[in-house]
């Protein structure tokens, strides 16, 4: 009892250090129960907050401080007037905060994987599993350490630039990284590069302020200057900039676009110069720009082109929900109401608008337009003109201040929109993005005051204000412009254009602008303002637009700006003599036969053709080509080999021997199905009534068929195509996989993103509405269709010619990378009427695959020729858009999974008189 007694005593005399010595005793415990655990999860924990990445570099205090204030920097959008909306002093959401990750789409290889026709991997690569499926950046700078990311205006590529600099400053700096962020540090091989984010318009303005050449040595010299002027307070000299450039960095290009028509090739040689100077595997280059300058681009050494993808609906509303959730942070159940509404908001608007709302900056200022408003205007142009007046009546203080500025500059806020109307259309005048304030001043003082030195006073301060509290107008490098804001400037030079250019010499402007790619939707967005205003003003517009061409090729710019400008208005608005005036000129230089005008400029045409109702297309009435019965040569002989080898052509085992064949009389598409047909059997309900699907096709469709992939001998391939065929679920199987993508469902392109079993239902639908039996076509009838009676190589004849066809050839020189309105490619048609049988997509036929069938019938002649019984894949013939020449050839066969798609694949009907036995049978079975 006394032992007992002793040790209460001591714990209550010195009672803290017993406490001490039990947590001791505890610990240790547990150190040794689950140490390596608690190990394991501290370890786990520096992995998932970034600091694994460089834990052992040494960079001195200069290169630390420079990636610390480079990392506030690119965590900001550069997006001015992100709303302190009115005087709720709102600040605007930082880049972690809205950043929806964009997607890429890398340019074809050309002589790659397409070219390799036989191996295993072309089973999976056929139709751009690999390389046409959207990518993150992540995976796209793989297979290259240069890319060229092309977008349209607000696309999110400088943002993107942004957010990988961001990636590796903070990587560097051993801060927290996002799954993706860390994703894309380890795809350029985990190293520390420092990353440099350079305006290409700075350096070109750095060259003509000094009157210097565009080289290596003033690329770096400007580089130095730069960023001395952007971290003042560090030195950074021109030997900082060479030693990363040396050590490897992650060097940023932004707004090629940007630069001068005239300087764009200039500058592009300087930066050749400078990569080649500075060549290293850890030297990485990204350079963005819009599609303006996509030819200089292209021409850039060692760059591999990217197209930024537009977003998706899911995408859009997950930004939408991002941006509320930041700027009403306290008050989420509300933040959710109102992004719930304006995505309900642009799914009831117009198409026009809706295809408006697939960037992330057009998102953002619908965010910002229904923010204020509670509403979202129907009509492009009317969109941004409540946009403006939302960025100019912002202002960021509360209360009376609040108050007495609503007329900052002592001006109502459309006198100031007049006047940065003004400034848009003088930049957009002389092709520049920027101006120096004196120049400007020089140019638009007269609008504040009869009074010379007092008006240029006040044009000063208007200036100034507006970049500084305006959210359009910024001042860079001492010159003012719509940095960031490069779609304003293109509606407000519209709406001057349109509201106060004198009248009188609108035909002249026209005249003088149309060849100029920089005023186009400026004049779209012009003609769409008048719209809202009346109907009379905005057709006569159009119509002068029309009539200002003055040679072939500028008289195909002025109809595609016109009829893209017609488009733009709303269908009410559109009178019938301007759509009887404009579309018979469209279609007529679109299919004139020689081409009157280039390649780009029939694309362009063909599009705004598709955009107001391309009048080659009846409603469920192909066009069709006949074909007389007779005999031909299917497949490749040996003289016709000879010729391919002497073209650089292969030719593979499959298309061999050549042998006879008889094919009775039919009749086959003189397209492809385009989105407009194809759109009839989707609005008819085809995807939900199985009458139209064979049974096979019918499982598919429900998620009850499964592909056989036992053909693929390689397991990780098979993986990969599992992979690819599990990126379309069955709620995915309701249309055509990129049917809600802009760049593919242009009315007047073909279909693309269709399975074997959706062409089927197609055929099958358009027979019920028809009463005729329509299907797809045969191997034999698609050969004999695309050679001719002449049997010629290519449709054309037997010498390859890359201009006759859309196709990716590394010979080609006007690439589209992309499907091309149909048709527009009239001097490479076959001689039975037929066009676009070689290149743009590939086409479904009816028969299974068999790469033995030519050896297994050489004997004699074949009639009607089917094909096998049964099989796994289904036949594509005829090239694509991504195809080399190699791949679009009359007798070129491939092979695909029925259930495949992909967005260089779609079909074109047969319509036959013969009703044999197997042709009831097929019938039957689904056509």
């Amino acid at each position: 009892m006394s032992e007992i007694q002793t040790i209460v005593d001591f714990f209550l005399e010195y009672k803290w250090i017993a406490i001490l010595l039990a947590v001791g005793i505890l610990a240790f415990w547990l150190l040794r129960a689950y140490g390596g655990g608690v190990l394991k999860a501290f370890e786990k924990a520096g992995e998932d907050d970034g600091t694994r990445f460089f834990k052992h570099i040494d960079i001195t205090d200069t290169t630390r401080t420079y990636l610390e204030q480079a990392s506030k920097s690119y965590s900001r959008f550069k997006f001015r007037g992100l709303p302190r909306v009115r005087a709720k002093g709102i600040e605007p959401p930082q880049l972690d905060q809205a950043f929806v990750s964009v997607r890429l789409i890398p340019e074809s290889r050309g002589e790659g994987a397409r070219g390799k026709l036989r191996s295993q991997e072309s089973v999976i690569e056929v139709g751009g599993l690999k390389q046409t499926e959207p990518v993150a950046l992540s995976e796209a700078v793989k297979d290259s350490t240069r890319l060229a990311i092309i977008g349209v205006a607000g696309s999110g590529k400088s943002t993107l630039l942004q957010w990988a600099g961001l990636a590796f400053a903070r990587a560097i700096l051993r801060k927290p990284l996002t799954e993706e962020q860390k994703e894309f540090v380890n795809s350029l091989g985990g190293k520390p590069l420092v990353p440099f984010l350079i305006p290409l318009r700075a350096y070109a303005t750095y060259c003509e302020k000094n009157n210097c050449n565009r080289s290596s040595k003033t690329f770096l010299a400007f580089m130095a200057d730069y960023f001395s002027d952007h971290h003042a307070s560090l030195e950074l000299d021109i030997d900082f900039v060479k030693s990363h450039l040396k050590k490897g960095c992650l060097l940023m290009l932004d707004g090629l676009d940007e630069v001068d028509p005239e300087d764009r090739a200039s500058v592009r040689s300087a930066v050749e110069e400078l990569l080649m100077e500075f060549d290293n595997s850890n030297l990485h280059c990204l350079l963005a720009s819009r599609p303006s300058a996509l030819q200089i681009a292209e021409q850039m050494q060692g760059f591999r082109s990217c197209e930024v993808q537009r977003l998706t609906d899911e995408q859009r509303d997950r930004l939408i929900a991002m941006w509320y959730g930041a700027v009403l942070a306290d008050d989420m159940r509300e933040a959710r109401r109102k992004a719930n509404d304006l995505s309900s908001r642009i799914e009831d608007s117009d198409q026009r608008v809706q295809d408006l709302a697939t960037t992330p900056l057009m998102v953002t200022i619908f965010a910002m337009v229904h923010y204020s408003r509670d509403e979202l205007p129907k009509q492009r142009a009317k969109l941004y003109e409540e946009a403006v007046e939302v960025l100019l009546t912002e202002v960021p203080y509360k209360g009376e201040e609040a108050k007495d500025l609503q007329n900052w500059g002592g001006m109502e806020w459309d006198v100031r929109r007049d006047r940065l109307a003004r400034i848009a259309f003088e930049l957009r005048e002389r092709s520049k993005d920027s101006l120096l304030e004196n120049d400007l001043v020089d140019l638009i003082w007269k609008r504040f005051g009869d009074e010379e030195i007092e008006a240029r006073r006040s044009c000063t301060y208007f200036l100034r204000e507006m970049a500084g509290r305006g959210g359009l107008l910024e001042a860079m490098d001492e010159k003012y412009g719509f940095y960031t804001h490069a779609t304003f400037q293109e509606f407000l030079a519209g709406r001057f254009l349109a509201e106060e250019y004198p009248q009188e010499e609108l035909s002249s402007f026209f005249r003088e602008h149309i060849k100029n790619d920089l005023w186009d939707e400026a004049l779209r967005l012009a003609a769409g303002y008048l719209a809202i205003k009346g109907e009379e003003k905005a057709n006569r517009f159009i119509l002068q637009i029309a009539k200002s061409g003055t040679d072939e090729a500028s008289n195909g710019r002025a109809l595609y700006v016109a009829g893209l400008a017609l488009a733009d208005i709303p269908q009410d608005r559109r009178l019938p003599s301007t759509v009887k005036t404009l579309v018979p000129k469209m279609e007529e230089l679109l299919v004139a036969n020689p081409p009157r005008i280039g390649v780009r400029a029939r694309f362009n045409i063909g599009l705004a053709l598709g955009s107001l109702g391309d009048p080659r297309f009846t409603l469920n009435e192909p066009a069709l080509c006949p074909v007389p019965a007779g005999i031909f040569r299917i497949g490749t002989s040996e003289e016709e080999a000879e010729l391919l080898k002497a073209q650089n052509m292969t030719v593979y085992e499959d298309e061999q021997p050549s042998h006879p064949v008889f094919v009775s009389e039919f009749s086959i598409g003189k397209y492809p199905v385009t989105n407009f047909e194809y759109a009839a059997f989707y609005d008819a309900k085809g995807y939900e009534n199985p009458d139209y699907w064979s049974e096979d096709g019918w499982n598919w469709r429900t998620g009850k068929w499964t592909p056989n992939l036992l053909f693929i001998e390689d397991e990780n391939l098979r993986k990969n195509y599992e992979e690819w065929l599990a990126g379309r679920p069955v709620e995915l199987r309701d249309r055509p996989f990129f049917w809600d993508d802009s760049q593919w469902n242009a009315p007047n392109l073909p279909v693309v993103g269709v399975s074997w079993f959706e062409a089927e239902a197609y055929c099958k639908w358009l027979n019920h509405v028809t009463g005729k039996p329509y299907r797809l076509p045969t191997e034999a009838e698609w050969e004999k269709a695309a050679r001719g009676p002449k049997n010629f190589l290519w449709s054309w004849g037997n010498e390859w010619n890359g201009t006759l066809c859309n196709n990716a050839d590394k010979e080609t020189e006007e690439k589209l990378n992309r499907t091309s309105p149909v048709g527009m490619y009239p001097d490479g048609a076959g001689e039975y009427g037929t066009l676009d049988m070689m290149g743009n997509v590939w086409e479904w036929c009816a028969d299974w695959y068999d790469d033995e069938l030519y050896q297994k019938r050489k004997e004699g002649e074949t009639k009607d020729p089917l094909g096998p019984n049964s099989g796994s894949v289904r036949v594509l013939r005829g090239g694509s858009w991504y195809s080399i020449r190699n791949g679009c050839r009359c007798s070129v066969r491939y092979r695909y999974l029925p259930v495949n798609f992909s967005n260089d694949v779609g079909f074109r009907v047969v319509l036959s008189p013969r009703l044999s036995s197997w042709n009831s049978e097929f019938l039957d079975s689904g056509f």
